[in-house]
């Protein structure tokens, strides 16, 4: 696909009745960002190479570059290296012309609105880190019109009966064996938690612990919808009465099963791998194993790890659980995520 031709920036007359001072800051910052060696460094490096130029210090540029998660930093990273190769690392002549003809670039080659936002996002963020901020108003136009043309609708309007999973573990109650008690707890806990596997993948041995009729797990680590202000609280439940299917019984069965692996710099987490060598299990292990059990048990296999979700709160509200205990125990701070995006009806 052909590029469109760059569109120079009308701040260049500006820019030369600067004072020497704003001038030679403006050369080393140009230096720093407005190169190919962009594409081999890094755009992160960049980045903090153009914050140390405006005058900050090493330890304040990281600070604002941590404003982003490092999932976030790694969801960028791909957009704006594609974005720098796009405009040849042009960054200080560009206008938002050259934004919206990258986005249709993305958008031509078949990516969804979703990605596009994404994209939009990322550059927005690299070119305010470096400096250079463009009018954003026809950009957000654009992104509309992506949305109606390629629209970005929920994957799911239903979502399956979390009954038919426990139907399954009632049923194989005797299994013992480890990979299926692993399945079965990381499951479980994802039905009764109403939490994401990322969350789930962060809790640690430590974090757990034991009453006579209850589990409390604290969630120590910044979760997705973690802000100032605003974390996800410790996790208690209470013990069921069909063992097969308490999650507290359940804890305690896998942490006896897995008490030989404790211990080790590998084996702090509270899921661990069931194959050789045994570690910290990942979060793409999680999900795999919450897919094989949901699926096992009689799940359309279209549905994934993260349905969970939707499937425990959406049960929970028509079994006349009150929306705020359903926020809580969710991490949401109110309904609206939970009411457009996870309530769901049930399919028979």
């Amino acid at each position: 696909m052909e590029k469109p031709i760059l569109v120079r920036s009308t701040c260049e007359a500006a820019v030369r009745d600067q004072t020497t001072t704003v001038e030679c800051r403006a050369a080393s910052t140009a230096e720093a960002t407005n190169s190919k060696d962009i594409l081999h460094g890094g755009w992160l490096d960049s980045a903090r190479r153009s914050l140390q130029c405006s005058g900050l210090t090493d330890g304040a540029s990281t600070m604002i570059l941590n404003s982003i998660r490092d999932s976030t930093k790694k969801q960028y990273t791909s957009y704006i290296n594609r974005f720098l190769a796009y405009i040849d690392c042009d960054v200080f002549n560009i206008s938002h012309s050259n934004v919206i003809n990258f986005l249709q670039y993305l958008f031509a080659d078949g990516l969804s609105y979703s990605v596009i936002n994404t994209a939009a996002s990322a550059v927005k963020f690299y070119l305010e880190i470096v400096g250079h901020r463009i009018e954003w108003t026809l950009i957000e136009r654009y992104k509309k019109g992506c949305f109606n043309v390629r629209p970005s609708l929920p994957r799911h309007t239903d979502i399956w009966d979390p009954d038919i999973v426990l139907s399954y573990l009632a049923k194989n109650a005797s299994c013992v064996e480890l990979p299926f008690l692993t399945k079965k707890c990381v499951t479980l806990l994802a039905l009764v938690s109403s939490q994401r596997v990322s969350t789930i993948h962060s809790i640690g041995f430590s974090d757990v612990s034991f009453t006579e009729s209850k589990v409390s797990i604290a969630v120590t680590s910044l979760q997705k919808q973690s802000r100032p202000g605003f974390h996800q609280g410790v996790l208690t439940f209470e013990a069921y009465e069909d063992s097969a299917l308490c999650i507290v019984a359940s804890l305690r069965q896998y942490l006896a099963a897995t008490s030989a692996f404790r211990g080790c710099s590998q084996c702090t987490a509270l899921f661990l791998t069931y194959g050789k060598p045994v570690k910290n299990a990942s979060k793409d292990s999680i999900s795999r194993w919450i897919k094989d059990m949901i699926h096992t048990a009689g799940v359309p296999s279209v549905f994934t790890a993260h349905s969970t979700r939707a499937a425990s709160v959406s049960k929970k509200f028509r079994d006349g659980i009150d929306v705020m205990t359903i926020l809580k125990h969710a991490g949401w701070s109110t309904s609206c995520s939970f009411h457009k995006f996870y309530n769901k009806n049930l399919l028979n």
